[in-house]
């Protein structure tokens, strides 16, 4: 067996989506992988047999030379495990830090599209490794699907495709070029289905929607942690404040915002000095501008790898948010946060602030795994008592260990994973 791994990041432990896959596969042998992806960036652990990158910037400078797309083979010489970076180099983060909007998405779909991205280069990688199955981990980009389903059809590969956010069924858009963004990619989802061996859910609830829509076997994996489950719950000497590690897409800084004023306000009237430890890539100005006041809000930089996890364990609490705004909640409304896994095998006390309709807010509550708030109007009252009482953090703590240690070990998520991938992976795929 060996899976071919379609998706946009590589397997790194320093993205969300790249630690995402490090626990996936981390029962699966070196030799059972190889990876195509797309973001300009290494790998920083040598998991995969091979590597194989075609970035938007290759694509783009195609259409000046001759309509060459110039991929890379990435082996194990090019990967240093101790560089933990989004971006090769800053030519390639100059290309790519632009703004998204609806138009740009649509742009890149149709500059891939009209691309000569199907190499011969690319087909003697993929007759290299030899792959038996595709796993395909897609989202709002349509090209993505498109280059699953063209090698799974002229290799005759099954696809299995990872469903951990929601881009189907969606029912707010951001005007009417987004809405014809989202008809375009449903119709090519709806084409992937249709050649699709099996789905793997983050969720129950994405595990419903799609098996019951397309009518295809559907097997629901959380995600697992990427640091062992801890023994016990941590038992902090003096509560110094919230640690929040992840970024601050989809407006997850207005209840960052919304949690820094409260806080303010708790420390005020009652004379103590808990903070929000904010661990985050550079803060744009406009969000300097709207924390800068803020004073319970401490920006502590960008951590990743062995300091990434330092943190984590160090931290009193931790904290998971997303925006309460409509069109935001409906894009994460299926997914579980990869951060979710580690908070809670961390032994840490998690607070989470989010609607209550999402899935991962469902989840937590129903587990009883986090400080859960899921009406601003409670707030106050809620963060007051986890501030002010170890008892409740202790409690909360132990609940988040005891979900940790049944939905989220990463080996034994993997194994599932691996047992999967191999019934797909039959004897007539194994002759490319």
């Amino acid at each position: 067996m060996k899976v071919l791994l379609i998706s946009h990041n590589p397997i790194t432990t320093y993205q969300s989506m790249g630690k995402t896959f490090l626990s996936l596969f981390s029962e699966f042998d070196r030799d059972e992988l190889c990876q195509l992806y797309i973001y300009p960036t290494l790998p920083d652990v040598d998991v995969c047999h091979s590597y194989y990158r075609i970035t938007d910037r290759n694509v783009f400078e195609s259409y000046w030379h001759f309509g060459k797309v110039n991929g890379r083979k990435i082996t194990i010489k090019d990967i240093d495990t101790t560089k933990h970076d989004f971006y090769e180099n800053e030519k390639e983060e100059n290309f790519i830090t632009v703004k998204k909007t609806p138009l740009k998405t649509i742009f890149r779909d149709v500059m891939w599209k009209l691309s000569r991205w199907y190499t011969k280069q690319l087909k003697d990688w993929i007759e290299e490794e030899r792959p038996t199955c595709i796993f395909l981990a897609p989202g709002e980009a349509k090209f993505i699907y498109d280059i699953a389903l063209k090698i799974s059809e002229d290799y005759k590969l099954p696809i299995i495709t990872y469903i951990c956010d929601e881009f189907y069924f969606i029912d707010k858009t951001d005007g009417p070029i987004d809405k014809l963004r989202l008809r375009v990619l449903q119709k090519k989802i709806r084409q992937l289905m249709k050649k699709n061996s099996c789905i793997i859910a983050i969720s129950d609830e994405i595990n419903r929607q799609y098996s019951k829509e397309f009518k295809v076997r559907a097997e629901t994996i959380m995600t697992g942690a990427s640091i062992p489950v801890n023994g016990e719950r941590k038992t902090e000497t003096q509560f110094k404040g919230i640690t929040y590690l992840g970024n601050l897409a989809y407006d997850r800084i207005s209840s960052l915002i919304e949690i820094g004023k409260v806080l303010d306000g708790i420390n005020n009237s009652f004379g103590i000095d808990s903070k929000v430890f904010l661990y985050t890539r550079s803060l744009s100005k406009d969000v300097e501008n709207r924390i800068k006041d803020i004073n319970s809000i401490e920006y502590c930089g960008y951590v990743t790898g062995d300091e990434f996890i330092r943190t984590l364990r160090k931290a009193d609490a931790l904290l998971h948010i997303e925006s309460f705004k409509d069109i935001y909640a409906e894009k994460v409304k299926n997914s579980i946060s990869t951060k979710i896994a580690d908070s809670l095998a961390s032994g840490n006390p998690l607070i989470a602030y989010a609607p209550g309709h999402i899935a991962s807010m469902k989840y937590l509550v129903a587990e009883s795994a986090a400080l859960t708030i899921t009406n601003p109007v409670d707030l106050r009252e809620k963060l007051y008592e986890f501030v002010t009482s170890q008892e409740v953090r202790i409690r909360i703590a132990q609940n988040g260990l005891k979900a940790a240690r049944h939905f989220h070990v990463a080996s034994k998520n993997s194994a599932r994973l691996k047992t999967i991938c191999g019934e797909y992976s039959s004897e007539e795929h194994k002759n490319i």
